[in-house]
């Protein structure tokens, strides 16, 4: 099936999920809780994307560890509003667990620091 990324068309197997889709295509979305060996959940939510199912108008935001790809699917994954949802995650996160090694390193990337 055919799917949008990031204004890119790519050709996907059904049954995978937007995060799987996307790093096919070698797009970077952050996930803490997504690992091979574990069915996903979406508990960090850091993967979120902006998804526009065919003949909808606005985009909703969806965890892509769990979101399944649909034709015609459009996905944002790195807009202003996805971007700004993922600091505050992260904010949340470095505030519970400061010395996480793999929370700190998202944090620099977003620009987040610890208050």
């Amino acid at each position: 099936m055919k799917i949008t990324l990031n204004g890119k068309e790519q050709e996907v197997d059904a049954g995978r999920t937007v995060l799987e889709a996307a790093r096919q295509a070698g797009l970077d979305i952050p996930a803490l809780c997504a690992h091979d060996e574990l069915a996903p959940y979406g508990s960090c939510r850091l993967c979120i994307v902006e998804a526009t199912e065919r003949g909808r108008k606005r985009p909703k935001i969806v965890a892509s560890c769990l979101y399944p790809v649909k034709e015609g699917l459009d996905v944002q994954t790195g807009t202003e509003r996805v971007r700004r949802y993922r600091r505050l995650l992260l904010e949340l996160m470095l505030a519970r667990t400061p010395d996480a090694p793999a929370v700190k390193e998202l944090a620099a990337k977003y620009g987040v620091k610890r208050r």
